[in-house]
Order: structure tokens, then C-alpha cells, then sequence
């Protein structure tokens, strides 16, 4: 997706930025589990981490969903319906 959104020549800096998020989000979600893991207990930290995970697929589905084209979304298939 990096790929797509940045140009050729900077390919390589945007995979290092996502690569950077990815591992600066694992730490601190792991720091973060911990603490709350000590002080409520391991069901406290599992159910927080179960409800982020439900709200961002949720904010991921509803930009996703606000970005398609309604009016291409809903045409009919032309033709035999064959996909080629």
C-alpha cells in the first residue's frame, strides 16, 4: 500500500517510517498491557485490547465505506456478468 501512495524514489524512507509506527505501536502496546495487566489484572488488559481492536476495525470500516463511490457500488454487471 506504501507503494502505491508515495513516490518510486522514496520507497525505501516510507517503508522505514511504516516499519518505525509498526514497532514504536508494538512497544508501547506491550508497555501499556503491562502496567494495566499489574494493576486491574489480565482480564482488564485483555478486554482493553479487545475493545480498541472492535473501535479501530470499526473507524477503519466506516472510512473505508465512506470513501467507495456510492453510485458505482450499486450499478448492475454489464454483459454476461463474466469477469475477465
Amino acid at each position: 500500500m506504501v507503494g502505491a501512495l508515495v513516490p518510486e524514489s522514496s520507497h525505501t524512507e516510507a517503508g522505514a517510517w511504516v516499519s518505525t509506527a509498526y514497532n514504536l505501536g508494538a512497544a508501547l502496546g506491550t508497555a501499556c498491557g503491562g502496567v494495566l495487566a499489574d494493576r486491574s489484572g489480565p482480564p482488564s488488559a485483555f478486554g482493553v485490547a479487545a475493545g480498541l481492536l472492535a473501535a479501530v476495525t470499526a473507524l477503519g470500516a466506516l472510512r473505508a465505506l465512506s470513501r467507495r463511490n456510492p453510485t458505482t457500488a450499486l450499478k448492475a454487471p454489464s454483459g454476461d456478468g463474466v469477469t475477465r
